[in-house]
């Protein structure tokens, strides 16, 4: 996890000039080398070329990344209190 938050972290440029808002990554309870990153795009489109682009393949190959990644694309659908 330490080499992918450092290798996230310089990375921060990229995914603000793709339309990054705002991301989150969450850790398996039970295997920490389980990850889901949450990130929030100004638009569908650009989250989706942001995932089809190479600097983002390299810097996963870069980060450690040895699986394939999972993308999913989801839309707000409410805020709602606890």
């Amino acid at each position: 996890m330490a080499t992918w938050k450092k290798t996230h972290e310089e990375h921060g440029a990229f995914r603000k000039q793709s339309g990054t808002k705002d991301s989150q990554a969450l850790q398996s309870a039970d295997n920490p080398n389980d990850v889901v990153i949450l990130i929030e795009w100004n638009t569908i489109k650009k989250a989706k070329a942001s995932t089809e682009s190479p600097n983002l393949k390299e810097t996963m190959k870069k980060a450690g990344v040895t699986g394939p990644p999972n993308s999913a694309f989801r839309q707000p659908a409410g805020t709602y209190e606890n």
